[in-house]
């Protein structure tokens, strides 16, 4: 079977099940390499594979690789370096220990002119910037883990400026919660590293502020003039819920707010419930179109009118709101009881076919 498979048909990708079957020596112009965790093969056959093929790969996933792979670049034949001119979908998990690679040796180098897309999701493999060469016009998506090594060859080579990106819509920057201290000295620097990933990027989500507590507040001053953040996670962090409109209304591209439950404070000159719904329409221009999940963290039970009308306030102000998640379930009754009281009174006719939906839809538990 294999031998007719050589002789009569063109093998443009081969996926990890595929891998273990097939003799991977003659195969060649391959456009597509996938090899994924849990097929175990010869890895250094594999890195023979993908560097045979560079000329034509279009996509190279591997993940889960246990193996060097500074060999990518490395041309085994005449001892030069390797270009993948065609690749434009390139992910990489690596648990090796990398054999550093000398600044000075590839320096003239770029393997990955024409990469739109860029998966990380381990430690860089490489120590310099090799990966991020010559394709600054062209990534679009970018996708890694931030470890202190990491930011720190980002920061020395200098990879991220204000303009070198201009193509770049998406990042996705993760950081292990343990690391964060060690990774930034602050949240301040934190957020001006992130908002100088690129001029227009979408950044998936900014997390653990909370590590920083002396300066969380100056962190999120900064981030109001910046309306790239998809998802804002702080369930640690004390916000009223004037602080949490604000940041809905100045993060356009919200759509998720994780925080620990936020203080309600004095309803601005005294109103009463009954009047939100006009002081919001008053004061606010509908915010949050993307805006759809606020999750709440560590609040008492017995809180639940005050969550319930930081809720209402929230939901008033955005009309796209569909979701109120709560790590505690015991308060959803009560909850629900003063809602449906509220939305009963006359003010909140407009706005009462909405509230009724997450009311009795838009409330999940942790």
């Amino acid at each position: 079977l294999f031998g007719i498979v050589k002789r009569h048909t063109v093998i443009t990708r081969v996926s990890s099940s595929a891998l273990l079957y097939l003799d991977l020596e003659p195969i060649r112009d391959l456009v597509h390499i996938n090899y994924e965790i849990g097929f175990f093969i010869d890895q250094v056959s594999l890195v023979s594979l993908v560097t045979r093929n560079a000329q034509t790969l279009q996509s190279l996933v591997l993940d889960m690789v246990d193996t060097d792979l500074t060999g990518l670049v490395r041309d085994p034949a005449g001892g030069g370096y390797l270009e993948y001119p065609c690749l434009h979908t390139l992910k990489v998990r690596s648990f090796s220990d990398q054999r550093p690679l000398k600044r000075a040796a590839f320096k003239d180098i770029v393997p990955f002119p024409r990469l739109l897309r860029l998966t990380v999701s381990s430690f860089s493999p490489f120590s310099d910037d090799i990966l991020f060469r010559g394709n600054a016009a062209t990534l679009e998506y970018l996708a890694m883990v931030l470890t202190v090594e990491t930011v720190s060859m980002l920061k020395k080579y200098k990879v991220f400026t204000p303009t070198s990106h201009p193509n770049l819509k998406c990042a996705i920057l993760d950081i292990p919660p343990l690391d964060m201290p060690n990774v930034f000295a602050s949240g301040a620097e934190y957020i001006q590293f992130v908002l100088g990933i690129g001029p227009g990027a979408s950044v998936r989500q900014i997390v653990d502020l909370d590590n920083y507590p002396k300066d969380c507040n100056l962190a999120l001053s900064a981030l109001k003039h910046h309306g790239c953040i998809q998802i804002l996670s702080l369930p640690s962090t004390p916000l009223s819920i004037w602080q949490a409109i604000t940041l809905v209304e100045s993060l356009l591209l919200l759509s998720d707010l994780q925080t620990k439950a936020p203080v309600l404070g004095e309803l601005p000159q005294g109103l009463s419930i009954a009047e939100l719904p006009e002081y919001v329409r008053s004061n606010y221009a509908p915010m949050g179109k993307r805006f759809r999940c606020w999750q709440v963290y560590d609040r008492p039970e017995h809180e639940y009118k005050e969550i319930a009308t930081c809720v209402l306030l929230l939901a008033l102000a955005c009309p796209n709101f569909d979701y109120a998640v709560f790590d505690y379930s015991r308060c959803r009754e009560p909850f629900m009881k003063v809602m449906q009281d509220v939305i009963a009174e006359p003010e909140f006719n407009q706005d009462a076919p909405r509230l009724r939906h997450l009311i009795f839809n838009g409330w999940k538990d942790c």
